[in-house]
């Protein structure tokens, strides 16, 4: 019935999008079954307030959430006189897509849009990255494990926008919302509360949309929620001046904001991978040469920087990353001297279900829980109220990850290496010198760098004749 109510939404948008302005609000996917609320509902109220101070200038759409009771009462509250399609699923958001493309088509030049997500994210696939739906709970905080859409699809509308010049603004409020970016052009602002590699792990969504208010533009309002911003994820823009600063400090500053954590169970795992991709010497001394250009990068804003109170935090932050990057080394040189085996090395993993079976690397192997995956197999075949198809598949999936983990424990029989680097990772992991707290320092003392490289672009930028567009700074609410 939902489906059948959206579809008649798309053939009917020349009727009911009489109003020039939109907001589309998605996500909401990968929380827990039976959890009365989800971790995105800061968001929903605050954008839930935008709205009902702005509804008259924004046809809006919510596509968000999907069986969390007091979510969706929140939904229903907040959201009156909006469009609401409860279920955040691979099938509504397709149709959600067709629909916002079918909004551009109505819309008149000038005309504003603006897409809010908030979900679980996973690392870079395709152009951008992929988002956790309703209905399947997040198993990894890198992949998600359950069931995701592909923001790729908003390739689409941000090139049907620009060809309609409409002013178009996505908010990425996911982990590794900096993806996004990849999808930002002259009428597009995209702003992400995270960095391509990191996790979302802060208040940024919430904060952003509580800052929205009519008459600001989003560079302001990124600005102001930055610096309000308690956690880490080194937020981005896709301004002109936000994409050299990022450029320039980002993949510098990524190893030293790596941690390793736990969210509900689930591992927040960065650094133990990055450690163990990094083993070699070869690769320790490219590492080495990055930290010399971020170094000098700092020394020189610092120089420029003299007499403001910026610098000290500069000087701070040089200590921190040069501590983290100590304990670092001390753990690679650690994994360096076991001669490991390449870990790029493939297995096969095959069943009676699964007879062509698949391969997987060491890395992959030796860094995934199937032990965590035949208990949640386990308790699905325990239902009794799932069809029996569910219950054959699972059954299937559970032998498979049985025969995973039983390839998993050969690889520590056949390298003993490998027992020792799992014994130096988890010391890694309760390492306090290189935790959450410490990465999440240095990515807020990093605030400072950001500002200012951002500057230095802005003042190159005024004293151009090139006129840069910059669809952040243009967009007013």
């Amino acid at each position: 019935m939902k489906k059948l109510c959206l579809l008649l939404l798309i053939f009917s948008s020349q009727t009911i999008f009489s109003q020039e302005n939109h907001l589309i609000f998605l996500g909401g996917g990968g929380e827990p079954e039976g959890a009365q609320t989800t971790q995105f509902d800061g968001s929903v109220e605050a954008l839930g307030t935008f709205f009902q101070d702005n509804k008259k200038n924004y046809k809006t759409l919510v596509n968000f959430n999907g069986g969390h009771i007091k979510t969706e009462a929140m939904i229903a509250n907040n959201f009156k006189d909006a469009e609401i399609v409860n279920d955040f699923t691979r099938s509504n958001y397709k149709l959600v897509v067709s629909d916002t493309l079918a909004r551009i088509e109505s819309m008149p030049a000038g005309a504003k849009m603006i897409v809010f997500i908030n979900s679980h994210g996973t690392e870079k696939v395709g152009k951008t990255h992929s988002i956790s739906t309703s209905g399947s709970a997040v198993r990894s905080m890198n992949s998600a494990g359950g069931e995701v859409v592909s923001l790729d699809n908003l390739a689409e509308v941000t090139k049907l926008a620009k060809e309609k010049n409409i002013k178009l603004a996505i908010i990425d409020g996911s982990c590794h919302a900096g993806n996004t970016l990849n999808v930002a052009n002259s009428n597009t602002c995209v702003i992400a509360a995270s960095g391509p590699d990191h996790y979302a792990y802060s208040n940024f969504a919430d904060t952003f949309s509580q800052k929205m208010k009519a008459g600001k533009n989003l560079e302001e309002i990124f600005f102001e929620t930055r610096a309000a911003t308690k956690g880490m994820g080194f937020p981005m823009i896709s301004t002109p001046e936000g994409m050299y600063a990022q450029d320039e400090i980002y993949p510098l500053l990524t190893p030293y904001m790596f941690f390793h954590d736990e969210y509900r169970g689930i591992p927040m795992d960065k650094i133990d991978i990055y450690l163990k991709n990094n083993a070699t010497r070869s690769l320790v001394c490219e590492k080495n040469k990055e930290f010399e250009k971020l170094e000098n990068i700092l020394m020189l804003i610092k120089d420029v920087d003299k007499i403001n109170q910026s610098n000290k935090n500069l000087k701070r932050l040089m200590t921190k990353l040069r501590e983290y990057k100590k304990t670092q080394d001390q753990y690679l040189d650690r994994l360096i001297e076991l001669n490991l085996p390449d870990l790029d090395t493939r297995e096969p993993v095959v069943t009676v279900d699964y007879p062509s079976g698949n391969s997987y690397s060491h890395r992959e192997l030796l860094s995934t829980d199937y032990n965590y995956h035949i208990i949640e197999k386990q308790k699905i075949l325990e239902n009794k109220f799932l069809l029996k198809s569910e219950l054959i598949k699972a059954e299937k999936l559970k032998n498979f990850f049985i025969e995973a983990q039983n390839v998993k424990e050969s690889l520590f029989l056949k390298y003993p290496q490998y027992v020792q680097m799992e014994r130096i990772v988890d010391e890694l992991r309760k390492d306090e010198k290189v935790n959450i707290a410490i990465a999440t320092d240095i990515s807020n003392e990093a605030q400072d760098a950001y500002l200012k490289l951002y500057s230095i672009k802005k003042e190159q930028l005024k004293k151009s004749s090139d006129i840069t567009p910059n669809p952040c700074k243009d967009f007013i609410l």
